[in-house]
């Protein structure tokens, strides 16, 4: 037994160790993926409108997406660029989420969308597919023959809770519109009513994730539904952020491939 304080010690320092090895793994998974996402997470200019009693309104917005393929196809939370989405977000920031519910009546139009390439080169993109359910959509370029680079995607098993995830997105276009990133881990695995996983803290929607193995685990989406139903998630406003894993984003990435 007097042995015993020098192994829990030999075992402490073990486990430290077993620690800054997937600490530096990590950290290098994050600077491969960094480099690689320059050029395969694109930011999103979209113009769109909406249309309330006879007046028209203009919003201009942005977010990113996931380049899929070589030829360009994009992967976009869709209430990242809807219009509507937009209006409830920015209200529910200010603290007025219990006025949003007459938006979510307005009509509204996805006007004009351009990718933004990391050297700044803009391409005239077209919205091919939309799954409001899932809150997806995938984009492609108005005019193919470019050549794009892209992630490969294939299906991966939702991640299990403390998973640590690489989060991605661009910034706006007053920061260079740069990508950035930010590191968390799964706190909630959700299978009713649908597959999802929340993240600590929590994401705006549109955000890009990768596991630690450096592929794609999943994009942040927007879960609608009446305030109380957002409060009991933990959550203060009408839009429930969550993250649809890549097992149930597969379907429209394969229509996306038959879509021209």
């Amino acid at each position: 037994m007097k042995k015993l304080p020098g192994i829990l010690t030999g075992f402490a320092v073990l486990l430290l160790l077993v620690q800054a090895v997937f600490s530096d793994e990590f950290s290098e998974t994050g600077k491969q993926l960094l480099e690689k996402g320059r050029s395969r997470i694109v930011s999103l200019k979209v113009v769109a409108s909406t249309l309330s009693k006879n007046q028209k309104e203009e919003i201009k917005i942005e977010s990113q997406g996931l380049l899929l393929d070589e030829n360009g196809t994009v992967l976009v939370a869709f209430s990242s660029i809807d219009p509507v989405k937009y209006l409830i977000r920015m209200l529910s920031a200010l603290g007025m989420g219990g006025q949003t519910a007459n938006l979510k009546k307005i009509a509204s139009n996805i006007d004009d969308i351009k990718y933004v390439l990391d050297n700044g080169k803009e391409v005239q993109a077209r919205l091919v597919i939309t799954d409001k359910d899932l809150d997806l959509a995938i984009i492609k370029p108005e005019k193919p023959g470019e050549k794009f680079d892209f992630f490969e995607v294939k299906e991966l098993e939702k991640p299990a809770l403390f998973d640590k995830m690489l989060v991605f997105f661009r910034l706006s276009k007053d920061f260079n519109r740069e990508l950035s990133f930010v590191s968390t881990s799964v706190n909630c695995r959700l299978s009713k009513p649908e597959e999802l996983f929340l993240v600590e803290g929590g994401l705006p929607t549109g955000c890009i994730l990768f596991n630690q193995q450096g592929r794609f685990a999943g994009l942040s989406v927007s879960r609608g539904g009446e305030e109380e139903d957002s409060r009991s998630l933990g959550m203060s406003n009408t839009l429930v952020t969550s993250i649809l894993p890549v097992k149930e984003i597969m379907d429209i990435i394969k229509q996306a491939g038959e879509k021209k």
